[in-house]
C-alpha cells in the first residue's frame, strides 16, 4: 500500500514538471510574461498533500478537485509559489490518477475565458470556455 502511496506521488510529480515545463512554453508563445519564478510544483504538490492529509484526519471526505485559491488561503501556498496563476482560477484534481490518461489533473481558466488543461499523461490541451474534458 505504502509503495503504490509513493508511485503515485512520483507520478504526479512526474506530470507536474512536464506540465510545468509545457505551461511554460504555453505562456511564451501566448507572450504572458511572468517575472521571476512565478511558479513552484513541490510546493504545489506538497500543499495538494497536506489538503487532502488534514481532511483524512478530520474525517471529512475528500472533494473531487481543490481550487488554488483554497490552497492559499488554508496558507499552504504563498503568492509567489504560484504568481504565474495570478488572475486564473485553478483546480486540482484530489482523485485522479494515471491509470487514467485522459482524466484532468488539473483545469486554469485564464481572465478571457480560455482553459488549459492538464492531463494525467502530461499532455495540456487549450480548451474554449463550456468545453468538457473529464
Amino acid at each position: 500500500m505504502k509503495r503504490n502511496l509513493i508511485l503515485v506521488a512520483l507520478a504526479f510529480l512526474g506530470v507536474l514538471v512536464i506540465s510545468q515545463c509545457l505551461l511554460a512554453i504555453w505562456l511564451k508563445d501566448h507572450h504572458v510574461h511572468v517575472h521571476g519564478p512565478g511558479f513552484d510544483a513541490p510546493k504545489l504538490i506538497a500543499a495538494v498533500a497536506a489538503y487532502k492529509h488534514a481532511l483524512a484526519e478530520n474525517g471529512a471526505p475528500v472533494p473531487d478537485t481543490v481550487s488554488l485559491a483554497q490552497l492559499l488561503n488554508r496558507g499552504l501556498l504563498k503568492p509567489e509559489d504560484v504568481r504565474v496563476f495570478a488572475g486564473w482560477q485553478v483546480s486540482i484534481s484530489l482523485k485522479a490518477d494515471e491509470a487514467t490518461p485522459n482524466a484532468v489533473l488539473m483545469r486554469a481558466r485564464r481572465p478571457d475565458g480560455d482553459e488549459l488543461v492538464l492531463l494525467t499523461d502530461g499532455s495540456v490541451q487549450q480548451a474554449r470556455p463550456g468545453t468538457a474534458l473529464h
